[in-house]
């Protein structure tokens, strides 16, 4: 068969006409293919909103809203679809155009985008709400931390508290227990406050450590450590501490600068104590000038702030005339107010105005009180000055038992000016006392503790002995002459005028330091000064009157009675002669209780003459008060005087 076209039939060529036709065949011309007219219908597309719409896949263009697009479209089934310009909303459907007559076709968007934006709306809205019950969720939770998270802060600030309360108690426990030097209960609560923050209870640690007692041994580098510590955290009193650490170079070098840097951070904190210490550092030229007027400001400022110290120290200000004013009426007033803040060494001051009658009358029972307040608190030169009243008599009966246990104790806590005057009642004091084998000790322990004084009578024992230890006593008084004290070189003066032992007889020597003790204000050794001139030390030493009436002057001008009884045997003696001047020195000596002074007195009147008339009963009176003042010459001349 063949192909239908348009009615046609074509035969086909047989097989026998294909293989008798061997020539080649020249190919027909192509025939136009053959084309079917399809059969359409007037299609009007309208899209109520602006879109591109697209037919059976195909892009169509762009339609305005409310407008439309007149396509044609073949007989069958189409699918439309339109889209709004931005892309978000589509409509799509299928369109049957049956027949050539004319179809509109409508693509509604608007509905499309309605429902999405009431979808997209209502997704908001879920959206919103999760948010807010998420946002609302989140804020219960933080709202339920936030209280957790202050529950717990207020915990921990509660436990804070409370350590620092707990601390700030131990501190002070630690603190009361130091002051008295209970100092195994004060480092515990120190070391616990401490340990739980308290700057307070680090100063005492520090402190703890600087000090004796209760088998603690001194640590100043863990004293340093501790202060710094309680420094550094604002404790300012701890900073003052560590400052006195540098004042007296313990545990670490002395530093002056360093020392006031930290008192005047105290000082300027509001820290007295730092004020105190200030004063004492310009006071005494340490790190800088001396400085009284700076130091009396300080002193000052401690003293009103409540510093009981400053007070103590503004009153010697006062009562020395250093920067100020000599004024003993305040001097007085500071001392009793230190004396009444607990300053021992307050009512010790104020004693010794009161028994020496300065800023007031004397009142020598008011000054044994005061001493023994003094004394009782703490302060040793209390005990000392106790001791010297009970001792005398001043201001109540005499007590030596009393008057030797406080020397005693004095000496036994490190004042060694109570060992060296327990020592002086051993060895001169009243005769039931007296037994040089229990000074010796005590102005040993002295003498080795630097109380020069000690040296120069340890001396005088070994001198004055049965078997007198020259070189013993020439080397302690070398010790005191050499540290500055006076006496001391008038009594080794005194032991080269005489020789003993190996110690040979050196009147050049003699000369000297007797020289040497003059010139530095001690009288007895201008008078040994003027003996050895008025002397010639048996011609071994040129004899020169005037210089020897020079050095008795400025002796008994200054006090000495040995100087004025001499001066009045010169003027006896002559030439040239002035018995009344001699009788005015000699009277002078005597009452003063001089009893070489009665003693010559005595010698004048009993033989009259010299310008006085022989009085006997005046020459008695006179001896037997020379021999009641420890003449031993005078008590022989009672038994021959008639």
């Amino acid at each position: 068969m063949g192909v239908l076209s348009f009615g046609a039939v074509v035969p086909a060529p047989t097989a026998a006409a294909a293989q008798q036709d061997k020539v080649p065949m020249i190919p027909a011309e192509p025939k136009p293919p053959v084309t079917h007219r399809e059969i359409t219908a007037p299609v009007l597309v309208l899209c109520d909103l602006a879109c591109t719409w697209r037919l059976d896949g195909e892009d169509k263009g762009r339609i305005e809203a409310g407008d439309l697009a007149k396509v044609r479209m073949g007989i069958g089934q189409h699918l439309v679809s339109a889209r709004t310009i931005d892309g978000k909303d589509k409509v799509e459907m299928e369109t049957d155009v049956p027949d050539t007559s004319q179809k509109i076709v409508r693509l509604e968007l608007a509905p499309v985008r309605a429902k999405r934006l009431d979808a997209e709306q209502a997704q908001r809205d879920t959206d919103e709400k999760t948010r807010i019950a998420q946002a609302e969720a989140a804020r219960i939770l933080a709202a339920q931390q936030e209280t957790m998270r202050q529950q717990a802060a207020k915990a921990e600030a509660a436990r804070l508290q409370a350590l620092r309360e707990q601390a700030a108690q131990q501190a002070a426990q630690a603190q009361s227990a130091y002051d008295k030097k209970n100092y195994s209960e004060a480092k515990t609560l120190a070391d616990n406050a401490c340990q739980n923050g308290s700057m307070a209870g680090c100063r005492t640690l520090g402190l703890v450590y600087m000090d004796y007692g209760d088998g603690l041994v001194v640590d100043y580098p863990k004293a340093k450590s501790f202060l710094d510590k309680a420094c550094g955290g604002g404790d300012l009193r701890g900073c003052n501490a560590l400052g006195l650490l540098y004042v007296d170079g313990d545990g670490v070098d002395r530093d002056y600068a360093k020392a006031r840097e930290l008192s005047n951070r105290a000082c300027d904190g509001g820290e007295m104590r730092g004020c105190w210490l200030l004063g004492i550092m310009n006071k005494n030229a340490w790190g800088g000038a001396q400085d009284y007027r700076q130091a009396g400001f300080l002193f000052d400022k401690a003293c009103n702030g409540g510093n009981q110290f400053g007070c103590l120290e503004l009153g010697k200000i006062y009562a020395l005339g250093q920067g100020r004013t000599t004024d003993l009426d305040i001097a007085r007033q500071l001392y009793q107010k230190a004396c009444n803040g607990d300053i021992a060494e307050g009512c010790d001051l104020l004693g010794e105005l009161d028994a020496e009658g300065k800023g007031g009358s004397r009142d020598y029972a008011e000054a044994r009180s005061l001493f023994q307040k003094s004394c009782d608190g703490g302060y040793l030169y209390g005990c000392v000055d106790q001791g010297y009243v009970t001792l005398n008599g001043l201001g109540g009966a005499k007590d030596y038992p009393q008057a030797l246990s406080l020397y005693k104790k004095a000496c036994d806590g490190a004042e060694l000016s109570g060992c060296d005057l327990l020592g002086d009642v051993y060895r001169s004091g009243p005769n039931e006392l007296r037994d040089s084998s229990a000074a010796i000790p005590l102005y040993t322990k002295a003498c080795d503790g630097g109380v020069l004084s000690s040296c120069v009578s340890l001396g005088d024992l070994y001198r004055e002995a049965d078997n007198p230890d020259y070189e013993m006593a020439r080397s302690l008084y070398k010790k005191a002459c050499d540290g500055g004290a006076m006496d001391g070189c008038n009594n080794l003066g005194v032991l080269y005028s005489k020789g003993g032992g190996t110690v040979a007889r050196d009147m050049n020597k003699a000369h000297d330091l007797y020289q040497k003790a003059c010139e530095a204000g001690d009288l007895l050794g201008c008078n040994n000064l003027g003996t050895l001139y008025d002397r010639g030390e048996e011609r071994e030493f040129p004899v020169d009157l005037v210089r020897a009436r020079t050095f008795y002057t400025k002796a008994c001008d200054g006090g000495e009675m040995r100087g004025c009884v001499h001066l009045g045997i010169m003027d006896v003696a002559g030439p040239p002669y002035n018995f009344t001047e001699a009788l005015s020195l000699l009277t002078r000596a005597c009452d003063a209780s001089y009893g070489r002074g009665c003693y010559v007195l005595a010698l004048l009147y009993e033989d009259g003459g010299f310008g006085v008339r022989r009085d006997k009963k005046m020459a008695r009176q006179l001896y037997q008060k020379a021999c009641d003042l420890g003449d031993q010459t005078a008590c022989k001349a009672m038994k021959t005087s008639h």
